[in-house]
C-alpha cells in the first residue's frame, strides 16, 4: 500500500468507510460540493432497535489498493457507495446509471450497499417537464430492481423507505419494510401518475405519519419491520423493532401496469441497487434521513458478518492475508498446527475489528488480546502489530469517548438525539441489551488497558510494522494516530518523537502524496507548538507541489502553502505586526521565503500579488539587503508596476486570505511630521471687539448637542496610548497650508518619489502633490507638503500618501512609531482677504527691535536731522480673492512714552474713504515722519545741573544711538528710532466670523542732531507785554547752519559753535499758575536756568508749559549745503519757576507817580540830597478778574552795587515817611487801591524802589525784606540822589525832563542795559544766586 491517509485517528477504527463520488458531467462541482458538505456532516447514527451508535467516515476518493488491505484492518474497507449525479431525462439517466455501475464494480468486493442520488428529476423518476401532472409529492422515491417473474418486460417497484435486497446476492442485506407516507394532492386531487411500462403502488395513508417513517426519526409514528438476515449457516436471526402503526401489505395494493422507457437499464445487471430522485438540492429535505437509513443497512450487514465470523468452524477457517503475503503462502502446508494457529489468530483479530466497528469496543479488546496470544506463538509479527494497534484504538475509544455531533437540521420533521457514549454506567432507554452471540451488554468491560500504556502498545506496534517494508504506510499512519492521542493528552515532547518517526519511514509515494504528508506533519507540529519545524515542513510541502518530477506543477497550491508557512518563520504579512517590537527570526531565511513567495506569485501570473509581496520585502527587509540585492528588487518591482500600479488597498487571495496593504513608511523614512502655521502676516487673529464667532448662545437644556460647532475637543480614542494633537494655530479656508516632513533615504541609490501628498479627514481638503528626490543614504531632508482647505471646520491630518517604485501607499501616522501623535487637528476659519504692503522708502537692512507678533512684511528706513520732516507713502494692494471691508492702522510704541506719536502720523479718514478695497485694487496712505528731538545739548553743560523730563526718553537706552564725527574731530549723538505700523484688515466671511489678519511695516529713522540749546533764560523786555527768551544755540551738525528767528532775524552758526540770540515774545497767561506764588512754592528738581532760588516744576507741568511756550516761538534752521531745513522746538526745555514768573502775564495794572509825575522806566528821577520824594501807587485788576482779595502791598528802598549784590539796609540813608507795608482787603478792577508814601534820601547815590504785591493774608509786622513776592513792579523805579555842594563830584546830570513822566499799565519793564549771564563758578554761591535773580528781575 503506497497511499497513506494522513488524517486518520484512532477513532477511525470504529468508523464505516463510505465513498462519495461525483458521477456524470451534468452536475456542477458547486452543486456536488454543497451536497458533499451536507453528507459529511452525518458522523454518528444510532442503530434502531439497539443501544449502539455507528460512526461514518466519508471519502471522495479512495485507492483500490488500500481497499485490498481490508482483511488486515477492517476500517480500510469501503462498505458503502454514494454516487451523486444529475440528469433531465431518461437518456441522461441511463448514461448516469452506467457510470454508477462502473464505480460500483470497482469496489464490489467490499461494498455492502450503495445509492445513486439523482438531481434534476421528479421524486417519482419522471422528468421535470411532467411535474405538473404529479400530486406535488416532495418525498424522495427509491427505485428497487428485481427480475420479472413472468418473463415479460421487467417492471420497477417504487417503495418509500424500503430496501429490497437481491435474493441471489452473496451479500445478504437485511430487508427493511416501512410504511409509505400518504400523498397529499394539490387542489384536493389525490391520484398517482402512472409511469410508462412500470407498476405503481398506492400505499395506505396514515394521517398520523404524513411524512413516512424513517430510522432514528423524531416525526410521525415510527414503524420498523422485522429484519431477516440470511446467514451463511442457513439460519435466520430476527431483530425486532417496536413501533406504532400497522404495516400495509404491498402485494395487496392496487397495481396499475404501464410501460417505462428506462426499466431495462434499471433492472439489467443492477440487482441490489437503489436510486433516489430529487428535483434540486433545495428540495431534498429528507436527504439526511435517507443517509441514516443507508447507514443502518450497512450496520446490519456488518453485524451479520460479525456474527457469521464468531460462529465459524475452525475446520473451515481461511487464512486472511495482506496483499503482499498472498504469494508467500502459495504451496504452504495448511494442515500444520502453526498454520491453523495463524488462521485462528488472524481471524480473531479480524473479528475484533468487526466488533469495534459494530460499536462493541469492550468485546473487541477481548478478541485483540486473544489474537495476540495466538499470533505470538507463531511469530506473526505484522498481525501482532495490527493487534497492538487495534487494542490501543479500542482503549482510546473507551477512555476518551467521542462527542457526537448532531447532523444539521434541515426541517422541523427531523432531529437527532445527542448520542450517548458506550462507556456510560447506565444506558438510557429500554430495549434488549443481550447480544446475538450471548454476551450481555451490561457486563461488557467498561475500560481497556491503562491510558498510560496505550502509547507503549503503539510503540510495540511500530516495532513490529518496521520489520516489513511493505507495511511502511501502516507504520506511518500508526505514528500519526499515536501523535494525535498524545496531543490530546498534552504530551507534546512524546508526540514529537512519533512525528519524527513519520519522517524516517521510507515509503515510495507520489509527489502529490508527499505534499499531503508534509502538510500533515506541519499541522501536527503546529498543534504541539513546534512552529518553526511546522513552517519547515509546510515549506517542503510547497516545494513538492512544484517538484521537477511533476508534469503540471501546482503553483497556486505552492503559493497557498507558503502563505501558511510564513508565520513559523516569524513573518506576518501585516507590516505593523511584522515590525512591531523589533525584528525576530533569521533575516536570511525570511528573505528566502519571501523570494519564494514572490516567485510562486509570479508563476501564478498575478501581478498584484507580486507587487504586494515585493513591496513588503523592500519595506520590511531593506536593512538586510545588500546594495545589489536592493537594486535587483527595485528593478523587479518597477518592471511589474510599469504595467500594473500597486494598490494601497487590501488584496483578496483566491483562498480567502486578505493581504493587508503595505504602507512604505521606510522608503522614505519620515523622521518628523509637523503641520506649520501660516506666515505670521497671514495667520488669522481673533478680533477682540467682536463676539467669539462660534460662541453658542442657546436656551437648549441639553449639555451636549451634536450640532454644536467649534468643538475643539481632542479625540484620544483613535489609537490607545497615542492621542491626537490639537495645534495652537489656525488655518484659513482657501489659503495654502504646509506640513513639514524630514525624510531620509536608507538606500544606496537615489530615491525618487513621484507623488507625495497629505491624507486628511474632516473638512474638504485639496492636496498639492510634491515630487521630492532624495540622494543616496541622505540624512533628514526637509520636504514641505502643501494643501488647501476648502471650507471652515476642523481638519484632521492622519498621514501622507506616496508613490514610490510604482506602488501607491497610504501611510498613517499611527503606524509610524517615530511620530508621537496619531493625528494632528487644525481649526480652519472662514476665508479672509490678503493684502500686500509696500513703502516708498528704501528697505531697511536690519530691524532689531520688532515686538513679538509684529508680522513685519516690509520695511523702510530714512535719515533725518532733528526738526526735519519727511513723508512716506504706504501702498496696500489686495492680492486675494475677497474685498477688504475693514482696515485699521495703529502704531506700536515699544517705548511707552508717546514720543513715537510725534515722529509718525497719518490721516485715518483718508484710509477709511478708500474702503472697500476690491480684489486687485490698490490703496495708499501717507505717513509723515518728523525728526523729533529735545534740542538740548549735552556739551558745555553740567550733567548734575542739566536735567529735563524729556531726557527720560532721549537719554535712556531704549533707543539705539550712534556717533557722528565731524571734520574737526568733534562728535555728536545720532538717535535711531524703530517702530512698527500695524495694519489690521478683514472682509468677507472671515469678518462676519470675527477674524482678521495683521500685517506690519517696520520703519527705522536715524535722527541726527542739528541745532541744540545749551543755556536758556527769560528777560523782561522794554514793553510791559513783551519779554525776551535768551538762548545759547549750538550747531551739532557737520555743516554751517543758518538759524532764523523772530521777524527777519537770522544768524549763522558754524559746526560745534555756540551763539547767543534773544527771541522777543509776548508774555503768556498760564491759567493753571493763576494764584500761585512761583517764588515761595516748594518745588523740587535740579536747576537749569540763570538765577538763584528758581526751581523746576514737575515733569508733566514742565512739559505742558514748555509746549505752550514753544507755540509762541518759531525757530527755523537750514543747512544750505545739504538742502535740508527744519524747526527747532522748545517743547522739551525745562523752565524754572522764576522764569515762568517773568513769562507769566501779570493780572495787576500799576499806576506809579513820583513827585506827582508819571514814572518813565527809560530814565530815573533825579533829586537833591534831603529832597522829599513822593510815591503814589494805584493797583487795579484785569477785567477777567473782577476782584482780588487778601493782598499785602510792600514798598522798600535798596541799592544795587552792580556786582550782583543788593543792599537793603538803607535805614541810615533813607527816611521813609508813611506806611510802606499796607494790608489790602481787596483789589477791584474799576476803583482798585491807592497808596502814597514819601522818602527822604540822606546821602547821594542811586536808589531803587521795590514795589511788591503779595497775595494772601500776611502779618503787617512780619519781616518781608529780601523775600520774593508774587507780583513785583519791574523795572523798579530808579531815584538818582545828587549830593549838595561839597559833594559835587558825585553828582550826576539830571534828566532832561525833571518833572518826570507817567506810564499806565503794567510797569514790568526791561532796563536798557546789556544782558550778562553770571560766571559758571559763581552759580554755586547761594548769596550770589539770590542777587543775580534780583538783578534779572530789575
Amino acid at each position: 500500500m503506497s497511499f497513506a491517509d494522513y488524517s486518520q485517528t484512532a477513532e477511525d477504527h470504529q468508523s464505516f468507510l463510505i465513498l462519495v463520488r461525483h458521477t456524470g458531467e451534468k452536475l456542477s462541482s458547486k452543486t456536488f460540493n454543497r451536497t458533499w458538505e451536507r453528507i459529511r456532516k452525518l458522523r454518528c447514527v444510532k442503530v434502531p432497535g439497539h443501544d449502539r451508535r455507528i460512526y461514518l467516515r466519508f471519502k471522495r476518493a479512495y485507492p483500490i489498493e488500500n481497499n485490498e488491505w481490508g482483511d488486515f484492518q477492517a476500517h480500510r474497507k469501503v462498505l458503502g457507495l454514494l454516487s451523486v449525479g444529475s440528469c433531465l431525462d431518461v437518456t441522461e439517466f441511463q448514461e448516469l446509471f452506467e457510470r454508477y455501475k462502473k464505480v460500483k464494480e470497482q469496489y464490489s468486493s467490499t461494498i455492502f450497499n450503495s445509492r445513486l442520488i439523482v438531481f434534476g428529476m421528479n421524486r417519482d423518476g419522471t422528468p421535470l417537464q411532467d411535474a405538473s401532472l404529479t400530486n406535488g409529492d416532495d418525498d424522495g422515491s427509491e427505485v428497487s430492481e428485481s427480475d420479472d417473474t413472468d418473463g415479460n418486460e421487467p417492471t420497477a417497484k417504487f417503495t418509500i423507505g424500503s430496501i429490497t435486497p437481491d435474493t441471489e446476492d452473496e451479500s445478504k442485506v437485511p430487508k427493511e419494510n416501512k410504511h409509505e407516507a400518504p400523498k397529499t394532492a394539490t387542489n384536493n386531487d389525490s391520484r398517482r401518475v402512472p409511469l410508462a411500462k412500470a407498476e405503481s403502488f398506492d400505499s395506505p395513508s396514515s394521517p398520523e405519519n404524513p411524512e413516512g417513517s424513517f430510522i432514528n426519526g423524531q416525526h410521525g409514528t415510527k414503524s420498523i419491520t422485522d429484519v431477516k438476515v440470511k446467514m451463511g449457516s442457513n439460519r435466520t436471526v430476527d431483530t425486532a423493532s417496536s413501533g406504532a402503526g400497522a404495516r400495509s401489505d404491498m402485494a395487496n395494493g392496487g397495481v396499475s401496469k404501464s410501460g417505462r422507457p428506462h426499466s431495462n437499464s434499471l433492472t439489467k445487471d443492477s440487482r441490489g441497487a437503489e436510486v433516489v430522485f430529487y428535483p434540486s438540492t433545495k428540495r431534498c429535505a429528507d436527504l439526511e434521513e435517507r443517509l441514516q437509513e443507508f447507514a443502518a443497512s450497512l450496520f446490519f450487514v456488518l453485524e451479520s458478518k460479525r456474527l457469521d465470523r464468531s460462529f465459524e468452524r475452525s475446520d473451515k477457517m481461511q487464512l486472511l492475508c495482506t496483499p503482499f503475503e498472498k504469494k508467500d503462502y502459495v504451496g504452504v502446508d495448511t494442515d500444520t498446527r502453526s498454520f491453523k494457529r495463524r488462521c485462528q489468530g488472524r481471524l480473531r483479530k479480524h473479528l475484533a475489528d468487526l466488533s469495534l466497528q459494530a460499536g462493541l469496543p469492550g468485546e473487541a479488546i477481548l478478541h485483540y488480546q486473544t489474537a495476540l496470544d495466538m499470533l505470538k506463538s507463531v511469530n506473526d509479527w505484522l498481525w501482532i502489530g495490527g493487534c497492538y494497534e487495534g487494542l490501543s484504538s479500542a482503549s482510546v475509544i473507551l477512555a476518551f469517548p467521542q462527542t457526537d455531533v448532531s447532523p444539521l437540521k434541515r426541517n422541523f420533521s427531523f432531529s437527532v438525539k445527542r448520542a450517548v457514549s458506550l462507556n456510560d454506567s447506565k444506558m438510557k432507554g429500554g430495549g434488549n441489551n443481550s447480544m446475538p452471540n450471548g454476551m450481555d451488554l451490561t457486563r461488557e468491560p467498561k475500560s481497556g488497558i491503562n491510558p498510560d500504556d496505550i502509547i507503549d502498545k503503539y510503540r510495540e506496534a511500530l516495532v513490529n510494522y518496521s520489520k516489513f517494508k511493505q507495511a511502511g504506510v501502516i507504520e506511518m499512519e500508526a505514528s500519526l494516530k499515536a501523535c494525535r492521542i498524545l496531543i490530546s493528552q498534552r504530551k507534546y515532547l512524546e508526540a514529537s518523537d512519533f512525528l519524527q518517526n513519520v519522517v524516517y519511514v521510507n515509503v515510495q509515494s507520489m509527489e502529490e502524496d508527499k505534499v499531503q504528508k508534509y502538510s500533515s506533519l506541519s499541522t501536527l507540529y503546529t498543534q504541539i507548538g513546534f512552529h518553526r519545524k511546522a513552517a519547515f515542513f509546510k515549506r517542503i510541502a510547497a516545494m513538492q507541489c512544484v517538484a521537477p518530477q511533476i508534469a503540471t506543477p501546482s503553483w497556486y497550491q505552492c503559493y497557498t502553502l507558503l502563505l501558511q508557512a510564513i508565520n513559523g518563520f516569524s513573518i506576518s504579512l501585516d507590516p505593523k505586526e511584522f515590525l512591531a517590537g523589533g525584528p525576530t527570526g533569521w533575516p536570511v531565511l525570511q528573505l528566502r521565503v519571501l523570494n519564494e513567495l514572490v516567485f510562486s506569485a509570479r508563476k501564478m501570473g498575478d501581478p498584484q500579488l507580486i507587487i504586494r509581496h515585493m513591496a513588503f520585502l523592500l519595506h520590511t527587509m531593506h536593512d538586510h539587503l545588500s546594495a545589489q540585492d536592493m537594486r535587483e528588487a527595485v528593478s523587479t518591482l518597477e518592471s511589474f508596476t510599469a504595467n500594473c500600479e500597486g494598490t494601497p488597498h487590501p488584496l483578496a487571495v483566491e483562498n480567502g486570505l486578505i493581504l493587508p496593504p503595505v504602507p512604505m513608511t521606510h522608503l522614505p523614512t519620515v523622521k518628523s511630521f509637523k503641520p506649520l502655521p501660516l506666515h505670521p502676516h497671514l495667520e488669522p487673529q481673533k478680533m477682540s471687539q467682536k463676539t467669539p464667532v462660534f460662541e453658542i448662545k442657546s436656551d437648549n437644556p441639553f449639555i451636549y448637542s451634536p450640532f454644536t460647532s467649534n468643538t475643539n475637543t481632542n479625540n484620544n480614542n483613535a489609537t490607545p496610548g497615542r492621542a491626537k494633537a490639537m495645534m495652537d494655530f489656525m488655518w484659513v479656508a482657501g489659503d495654502s497650508c504646509e506640513v513639514a516632513l524630514h525624510l531620509s533615504n536608507p538606500m544606496a541609490d537615489d530615491l525618487k518619489i513621484t507623488h507625495m501628498g497629505l491624507i486628511t479627514e474632516g473638512v474638504e481638503f485639496d492636496t498639492f502633490p510634491s515630487t521630492p528626490s532624495l540622494p543616496a543614504e541622505s540624512g533628514p531632508c526637509l520636504v514641505k507638503l502643501v494643501g488647501m482647505p476648502k471650507a471652515a471646520g476642523e481638519l484632521s491630518i492622519t498621514g501622507y500618501s506616496t508613490h514610490v517604485f510604482g506602488v501607491r501607499s497610504f501611510c498613517k501616522l499611527k503606524d509610524i512609531p517615530r511620530i508621537e501623535n496619531s493625528a494632528f487637528q487644525v481649526e480652519v476659519v472662514p476665508s479672509l482677504p490678503h493684502i500686500q504692503l509696500t513703502t516708498s522708502l528704501p528697505k531697511a537692512a536690519s530691524f532689531f527691535s520688532a515686538p513679538e507678533g509684529a508680522n513685519i512684511v516690509t520695511s523702510g528706513t530714512t535719515a533725518l536731522h532733528a526738526g526735519q520732516s519727511q513723508e512716506c507713502t504706504v501702498t496696500l494692494q489686495n492680492v486675494g480673492n475677497l474685498p477688504v471691508d475693514l482696515i485699521d492702522v495703529t502704531l506700536e510704541d515699544k517705548y511707552n512714552t508717546g514720543i513715537l506719536e510725534t515722529v509718525f502720523s497719518w490721516n485715518k479718514e483718508n484710509i477709511i474713504s478708500q474702503l472697500p478695497l476690491q480684489p486687485g485694487s490698490v490703496g495708499c496712505f501717507a505717513v509723515c515722519i518728523h525728526g523729533t528731538s529735545d534740542f538740548i545739548s549735552n556739551q558745555g553743560t553740567d550733567d548734575d545741573v542739566v536735567v529735563s523730563p524729556a531726557r527720560t526718553f532721549w537719554g535712556s537706552r531704549n533707543v539705539r544711538s550712534g556717533t557722528v564725527t565731524s571734520l574737526d574731530g568733534s562728535t555728536s549723538d545720532t538717535v535711531c528710532l524703530e517702530t512698527v505700523i500695524r495694519v489690521q484688515y478683514s472682509g468677507g466671511e472671515g469678518l462676519e466670523a470675527g477674524y482678521c489678519r495683521h500685517s506690519s511695516v517696520g520703519l527705522s529713522v536715524d535722527i541726527q542732531p542739528s541745532l541744540a540749546f545749551s543755556r536758556w533764560d527769560v528777560q523782561p523786555a522794554d514793553s510791559p507785554e513783551m519779554c525776551f527768551l535768551v538762548l545759547d544755540g549750538r550747531n551739532e551738525s557737520r555743516h554751517d547752519m543758518e538759524v532764523r528767528y523772530g521777524v527777519d532775524n537770522s544768524i549763522v552758526i558754524e559746526p560745534n559753535q555756540v551763539r547767543r540770540f534773544a527771541v522777543k515774545m509776548r508774555r503768556i497767561n498760564f491759567p493753571d499758575l493763576q494764584g500761585k506764588d512761583l517764588y515761595t512754592t516748594n518745588l523740587v528738581g535740579p536747576v537749569h536756568a540763570e538765577g538763584a532760588g528758581s526751581s523746576l516744576l514737575s515733569d508733566s507741568e514742565a512739559l505742558k508749559h514748555s509746549s505752550l511756550i514753544a507755540s509762541y516761538v518759531d525757530i527755523q534752521w537750514t543747512v544750505p549745503i545739504l538742502s535740508v531745513s527744519g524747526h527747532a522746538s522748545l517743547d522739551y526745555l525745562p523752565w524754572s519757576s522764576a522764569q515762568l514768573a517773568i513769562l507769566q502775564a501779570s493780572p495787576l495794572h500799576w499806576d506809579v507817580t513820583l513827585n506827582s509825575k508819571t514814572y518813565e522806566p527809560s530814565c530815573g528821577v533825579e533829586v537833591s540830597q534831603g529832597e522829599l520824594v513822593s510815591l503814589d501807587v494805584q493797583l487795579t485788576t484785569d477785567s477777567d478778574i473782577p476782584t482780588m482779595e487778601g493782598a499785602l502791598l510792600h514798598i522798600v528802598c535798596y541799592q544795587d552795587n552792580g556786582n550782583g549784590y543788593r543792599e537793603y539796609n538803607t535805614e541810615e540813608k533813607v527816611v521813609t515817611m508813611g506806611t510802606n507795608i499796607i494790608p489790602l482787603s481787596e483789589i477791584a478792577s474799576e476803583d482798585g487801591f491807592k497808596h502814597s508814601c514819601d522818602f527822604v534820601f540822606l546821602t547821594g547815590g542811586e536808589y531803587l524802589l521795590e514795589v511788591r504785591c503779595i497775595m494772601g493774608n500776611c502779618d503787617p509786622g512780619s519781616e518781608l525784606a529780601g523775600k520774593p513776592d508774587r507780583w513785583t513792579l519791574l523795572p523798579a523805579p530808579k531815584i538818582i540822589v545828587c549830593e549838595t555842594s561839597g559833594n559835587h563830584s558825585n553828582e550826576r546830570p539830571r534828566s532832561s525832563d525833571p518833572s518826570g513822566s507817567k506810564v499806565k499799565g503794567s510797569v514790568q519793564c526791561l532796563e536798557e542795559r546789556s544782558i550778562c549771564f553770571p560766571k559758571e563758578n559763581e552759580l554755586h554761591s547761594e548769596e550770589h544766586s539770590q542777587n543775580s535773580q534780583q538783578e534779572l528781575n530789575t
